[in-house]
């Protein structure tokens, strides 16, 4: 062909001008002229095949991409050379050769700067932008989203800009950069508000949503993913749907909910593998084995892990590998494979160092800080909580900042640096009431009403739209019925309005009381736990036993009081406290804190489900705290288990008897005529008067004390 074209232009300068060319030579250099138009079509449409064939038959887009390779040297046509190679990069992007990939681009690249093809060349250096962030190469990619941004712009191309946008905040995200990836973030969803993209829009609304979401705003989260979900379901985006299913799955998870996260993730899954996205699958797998992680079933969730593994392994996603890491690791060190778990983790640490990614970075520190604590290495705990914790203030990950700090008060502690263990203990108590969930769990319901309330509302308007035709005919023939009817409607509509406004008035009023009574409950059970971590860190300050066993007395005694406040705090009933759960609470925290570690005590509570007035709870709180705490204490020395039983019957109306038993050595009779010796009993007997009530002693294989009473506000 290049002879073909050689003599055409050989033969010009003797015939002149195309009048003067022979017919003979004239449909020769025709002929030619038409057949080399055939041949670089021809490279387009293999091209084009190869793109439409290279997720379901790779090999066969391969062999179209070579064949359009080999016919664009023959004609030397560079345009198709270029298509070629950047057909044969997508080929290979798509089935995550990436480094490959990223070479087939290149070579486009320069071609398409030769020819001076901006927007090809600006498609090109988005693709080499994108293979670069997946591998981990964060500033390269920036670099190459940067360029491909300002061509777009040159050429006004403003929904490949918005694209671009939204590249460059998934890079910056990974960085932990968050305020510059909010900011891309909201660039991008600027530009496709302002060309109605609905689909890029559902895609800056997930993007925004995950940032906060890591940085633990879930209010602010939630928002966006039910956004993004209500557009793409209006569009029919199916191929989208899964990122927010996968979103509002994990927003479950956080907030507990594990069936609805299992249920949203295995919608995302099956989604993903009906469309053949790979990095789809791997998200969900990872979901879903933490889901089961959390419900106990480590086998299932190891099984997830391994699937997300291999599959992001074969993707070269190297922050996804980081992330899957840790999560095996966490799982690992829950079963007591601390070597399994370490190995993980020093990879999750190096990976992540390699590729800048700091959300992984610190949460592999994390995990090394405690795996060191529970393998009783203190330096080297200290150095990676140290780590994780600034990681975690650096880029504002509030869950990483309350687990190191936590863990750093436990270590300091076991040092007997008291200033520091409490310094980093006051740290964690901010940050664990900043981070209370239950508003979060509230406005999801909300949320999720008014995203079903949508849906139907849309079904209804058609229904109403065909009875108001239907309605406007039967008024046109009866005309006196019709005005009579109106003024009926309108008299009702009065009255309805009235009554409801009397009624949101009222509702409103009581709405008021509730947070404002639950407020109190809140701040009261801070203040008292504000107290009782004063009392247990002043408790080590004090070298005389006796005053320090007072302070952990008088703290059990606080303890159960802010308990009352907070169940409150989280009930729907601001009146009433379930006592069968405030008593299981309460006797676990009592457990926890005064058995020895080389005892095993076992408590059972049963409270038959009653239900109780704060001003009675109280009382039975304190006697409680008092008689479980003087039986961990002095019922079973010498002795490695025991069992304290404490119940609660009802006897009457308003009457019930509190029982707290000991299978111990038992204590000497009382001689219940006279006042007790100790604080704990007179305690006890002033309670007791204080609910009407009398106390009994008994010591028969142990001890059973029996407090028969009445309910105080029953009572009064």
């Amino acid at each position: 062909m290049i002879f073909m074209n050689m003599l055409l232009w050989l033969c010009l300068p003797f015939f002149g001008t195309a009048g003067n060319i022979p017919p003979f030579t004239y449909s020769i250099i025709q002929s030619i002229v038409t057949i080399k138009q055939r041949d670089t079509a021809r490279i387009h449409k293999l091209c084009s095949q190869a793109i439409s064939l290279r997720r379901d038959d790779p090999e066969g887009a391969f062999a179209y991409t070579k064949e359009a390779l080999s016919l664009s040297d023959s004609l030397d046509y560079l345009a198709g050379k270029a298509q070629a190679w950047h057909t044969l990069g997508r080929i290979l992007h798509s089935n995550f050769r990436l480094g490959k990939a990223r070479e087939a681009y290149h070579k486009a690249d320069s071609l398409y700067y030769i020819l001076n093809l901006p927007e090809q060349l600006a498609d090109t250096r988005n693709k080499i932008g994108i293979t670069y962030g997946m591998e981990g190469y964060y500033d390269s990619s920036l670099y190459y989203f940067q360029q491909s941004l300002e061509l777009y712009a040159d050429l006004g191309q403003r929904i490949k800009v918005a694209n671009c946008q939204n590249n460059m905040g998934n890079v910056y995200k990974y960085l932990g950069k968050y305020d510059l990836s909010v900011d891309s973030y909201n660039k991008a969803l600027q530009s496709y508000a302002e060309v109605n993209d609905s689909g890029g829009i559902a895609s800056s609304y997930d993007n925004l949503g995950i940032v906060f979401d890591l940085q633990g705003n879930y209010r602010e989260a939630l928002d966006y993913y039910f956004k993004a979900l209500r557009l793409r379901e209006a569009v029919g985006d199916t191929a989208e749907l899964t990122n927010s299913l996968c979103n509002i799955g994990i927003m479950y998870y956080y907030l507990s909910d594990y069936e609805k996260a299992r249920e949203y993730q295995e919608k995302n899954l099956e989604l993903s593998k009906a469309i053949k996205d790979l990095r789809g699958e791997g998200i969900a797998y990872n979901n879903l084995g933490s889901i089961s992680k959390r419900q106990g079933n480590a086998e299932q969730a190891i099984t997830y892990y391994r699937n997300a593994l291999k599959i992001f392994e074969s993707s070269g996603e190297r922050h996804a590998i980081t992330d899957t890491h840790i999560y095996m690791a966490d799982l690992f060190i829950k079963q007591g494979k601390t070597g399994e778990a370490k190995s993980h983790l020093d990879k999750a640490l190096s990976l992540g160092e390699d590729i800048q990614y700091s959300q992984g970075v610190a949460n592999a520190s994390l995990g090394l800080g405690k795996l060191a604590l529970l393998l009783e290495e203190q330096n080297s705990a200290e150095k990676y909580l140290v780590k994780a914790l600034r990681l975690g203030e650096e880029i504002g990950m509030p869950e990483i900042i309350l687990s190191a700090a936590e863990h750093l008060s436990d270590l300091y502690k076991q040092r007997g640096d008291f200033k520091n263990a409490y310094a980093y203990h006051v740290k964690f108590k901010r940050m664990s009431d900043s981070l209370i969930s239950r508003e979060n769990i509230e406005h999801l319901t909300r949320l999720e009403m008014q995203h079903t309330f949508d849906i139907k509302q849309d079904s209804l308007q058609l229904e109403q739209a065909k009875r108001n035709f239907l309605q406007e005919i039967r008024l046109k023939r009866q005309q006196r019925q019709r005005n009579l009817l109106i003024g009926g409607i309108l008299v009702l509509f009065v009255v309805l309005l009235l009554v409801y406004r009397i009624y949101r008035q009222k509702k409103k009023a009581n709405t008021e009381k509730e947070v404002l009574l639950k407020e109190i409950h809140h701040r009261v059970k801070n203040n008292l736990q504000t107290i009782t971590s004063l009392l247990s860190h002043q408790g080590y300050a004090v070298g005389n036993v006796d005053i320090r066993t007072a302070m952990e007395e008088s703290q059990g005694r606080v303890q159960s009081i802010a308990l009352i406040h907070q169940m409150l705090y989280q009930s729907e009933n601001l009146k009433n406290i379930n006592i069968q759960e405030y008593l299981e609470n309460l006797v676990q925290s009592i457990g926890d804190m005064v058995q020895s570690a080389n005892q095993q005590i076992t408590f059972i509570v049963n409270a038959h489900h009653a239900f109780m007035d704060i001003d009675t709870a109280i009382p039975i709180g304190l006697i409680v705290n008092e008689l479980v705490t003087n039986a961990c204490k002095y019922a079973f020395i010498n002795r490695h288990s025991g069992k304290i039983k404490v119940e609660i019957n009802k006897t009457g109306i308003s009457d019930y008897e509190l029982i707290v038993a000991d299978d111990g050595i038992g204590i000497p009779e009382i001689d219940l005529s006279g006042t007790p010796d100790t604080l704990g009993l007179k305690l006890v007997f002033i309670l007791a008067k204080q609910l009407k009530g009398n106390v009994e002693f008994h010591t028969n294989h142990g001890t059973e004390i029996i407090i028969r009473f009445h309910e105080i506000m029953k009572n009064n």
